[in-house]
C-alpha cells in the first residue's frame, strides 16, 4: 500500500483572499493506488545494460555501478597538430581520467562526439586523420584493457543536418 499526499495552491485560503498566502496551509487529498511490480530481470554484467546518461565523473559514479550502470560517455581524445597540419599526438589525459577510474569494473564506453581533426567533414584530408585517429585510438584503449566489444563510437546524437536537406 502506498499513500500518497497531494497539496494544492488553490484551498478555501485563497478564496478568502489572505494578506499572505503562503500562511494558508493547503489543503490535502489522499488516494490510494496499487501498483503491480512485474518481474524483471537486469541483464548480466558484461552485457551492454543500461546507460543513464549521466556524468561520468564525479561522486555518482559509485551509486551508478552499484545499481548496475555500466555504460558511460566519453570525449575523445584531443589531436594535436603541427604547423603543416600533421597530427603530430593525440592527447588521451582527459580521457584517461574517466577510464582510470573505472579498473576493475566491467563497463562499457560510447566515446561521443567528433574528435577535433582538421579539414572539412567528408574532404580526402578529414578521412585520413580520422583513419589515423581511429587505429591510434582503438591502440591506446588497448594499451588500457580495453577491447574492441567494451567501446563504441557515438559521433553524431539524433542526426539530421549532415549533408541532409532539412528544410
Amino acid at each position: 500500500k502506498i499513500e500518497v499526499v497531494f497539496q494544492s495552491l488553490n484551498g478555501a485560503g485563497i478564496i478568502d483572499i489572505p494578506k499572505n498566502p503562503q500562511g494558508v496551509p493547503a489543503p490535502e487529498t489522499k488516494i490510494e493506488i496499487s501498483l503491480e511490480v512485474l518481474p524483471f530481470e537486469m541483464a548480466p554484467s558484461g552485457d551492454f545494460r543500461l546507460c543513464t546518461w549521466s556524468p561520468s565523473t564525479g561522486p555518482d559514479i559509485k551509486g551508478l555501478l552499484a545499481h548496475g550502470n555500466n555504460v558511460f560517455l566519453i570525449g575523445n581524445g584531443v589531436v594535436e597538430y603541427n604547423d603543416q597540419d600533421e597530427i603530430v599526438k593525440i592527447d588521451y589525459s582527459e580521457f584517461d581520467k574517466v577510464i582510470d577510474q573505472f579498473k576493475g569494473h566491467d563497463v562499457f564506453y560510447l566515446i561521443h562526439s567528433q574528435p577535433n581533426l582538421k579539414g572539412e567533414f567528408g574532404t580526402d584530408k578529414f578521412k585520413q586523420d580520422y583513419q589515423f585517429y581511429l587505429r591510434d585510438l582503438v591502440k591506446h584503449l588497448s594499451s588500457k584493457g580495453i577491447d574492441l566489444k567494451h567501446f563504441a563510437l557515438y559521433p553524431i546524437d539524433e542526426p539530421g543536418g549532415q549533408g541532409w536537406n532539412t528544410s
